[in-house]
């Protein structure tokens, strides 16, 4: 996700080194970044999946208004080399408490899996095999 997280920053024109000259900056929080948001520690999350049907994202937005963000269409277009597509649907205005306008966002149902040279062959099959099958 940083990846995809620091393209989408980019794609607004930010940098990391902006971001930071401003008072802001980036930090992990792994897959969940809801308890970070709910204890004050961070102000913006970029996330993957379905986040808000998510019960502690309900919770969240009970006690610290979120507001789900757009990614404009050049920033997917972009990504689109990686993979990555405009997500079919749309979250309307008004179905979650943090969509207050029409958001479009990305969506991604491949994984890219690469390795060099030194992985023996039956390695990748399997870790392709994983990606594929779930785990």
């Amino acid at each position: 996700m940083t990846f995809v997280c620091l393209e989408i920053l980019k794609g607004y024109g930010w940098s990391v080194d902006q971001l930071k000259a401003q008072g802001g900056d980036i930090i992990s929080v792994g897959v969940n970044g809801v308890p970070v948001l709910m204890q004050g520690r961070a102000n913006a999350f970029c996330a993957q999946g379905t986040i808000i049907d998510a019960e502690n994202w309900k919770e969240l937005n009970t006690k610290v208004p979120m507001r789900m963000l757009s990614v404009k269409q050049d920033i997917i277009d972009n990504l689109s080399a990686y993979g990555f597509r405009k997500y079919p649907g749309v979250f309307r205005k008004g179905s979650y408490p943090s969509v207050l306008d029409d958001v479009t966002t990305l969506d991604y149902a491949d994984w890219i899996v690469v390795g060099d040279a030194s992985i023996p062959e039956d390695l990748g099959y399997k870790i392709a095999a994983a990606a594929v099958s779930g785990f």
